[in-house]
């Protein structure tokens, strides 16, 4: 499939705000927000703890909305996805970007586990201008995800540095689909399921 963002040129990546802007756009399309089963919300300039309004904020945060059915009430689930977004003008480099994340990432395990649950682990989402990487914190650290192939050759999520991804391209988006349909498949991903992912 081409990617959607096929024409828009390279000034378009240039401003943080329009790059955050498409990736809400994208991100609320694989996590949409309705009364269903499966409830969303894509929540801007979040931060990694429940009542915090005074730290490190992520640009964009995915979060679950789950029902409690003894009350009749919706609670947050803990960060399912974080997004930290640059425009391609940006001086921050992407090892700046990755502790960006990381730093947010440590904030929500430092304050314990506010939101209940498991402990705190979640995808991540790092961006400058068209060009996107993926990690996975496992209550510690950050660690690249990239997408390989299984011993039948079928793709998968693996363990690994991948070449940043442009996606305005078709290989770009079909990376992006493929990680985000992942992080759909599992979006309370553990350490342990962290961990065992093949490198």
């Amino acid at each position: 499939m081409a990617s959607p963002y096929l024409h828009h040129d390279d000034s378009y990546w240039s401003a943080e705000w329009r790059v955050n802007g498409v990736w809400n756009a994208i991100l609320t399309s694989y996590f949409p927000h309705s009364t269903n089963l499966e409830d969303w919300i894509v929540a801007p300039e979040a931060y990694p703890t429940y009542d915090e309004t005074q730290s490190l904020a992520a640009d964009l945060c995915v979060v679950g909305m789950e029902a409690d059915h003894d009350n009749g009430t919706y609670h947050i689930s803990t960060p399912v996805l974080t997004y930290e977004g640059k425009g391609v003008s940006s001086a921050r480099t992407w090892p700046q970007i990755e502790q960006q994340i990381l730093d947010w990432c440590l904030r929500g395990v430092q304050n314990g586990n506010p939101f209940g649950g498991a402990p705190f682990c979640c995808w991540a989402i790092g961006t400058k201008g068209k060009y996107v990487k993926f990690w996975a914190f496992n209550g510690a650290q950050l660690l690249p995800l990239g997408i390989g192939q299984n011993a039948v050759g079928h793709a998968e999520v693996k363990q690994r540095v991948d070449p940043v991804q442009d996606i305005t391209t078709q290989q770009g988006w079909g990376y992006v689909s493929f990680m985000l349909n992942a992080v759909r498949g599992n979006p309370y991903l553990t350490a342990q399921e962290i961990a065992a992912l093949p490198h």
